[in-house]
């Protein structure tokens, strides 16, 4: 009878190196993705800025009344369009 030896070896170097370039990318994208999450939560506030603006001449255009400079550079600070 014949006996089968088993034999235990080392991950080559290779993948080592492979594993770690991986993580490494995992992480790097990971961290710009905390600019990605801010800027869009800026453009969304851009847009509901702009919705409000035009939702605000809309509702003048019907009640035939104009805002004045003033108001509307206060309704602009107070929905964070400054």
């Amino acid at each position: 009878m014949r006996q089968s030896t088993t034999t235990i070896t080392a991950r080559p170097r290779g993948s080592s190196l492979l594993l770690l370039a991986a993580l490494m990318l995992i992480s790097i994208l990971a961290v710009s993705g905390c600019n990605t999450v801010s800027g869009m939560g800026e453009d969304l506030s851009a847009a509901g800025t702009g919705i409000d603006r035009t939702s605000e001449a809309t509702q003048d255009k019907m009640t035939g009344k104009e805002r004045t400079d003033q108001q509307k550079r206060s309704s602009d600070y107070q929905s964070g369009g400054y």
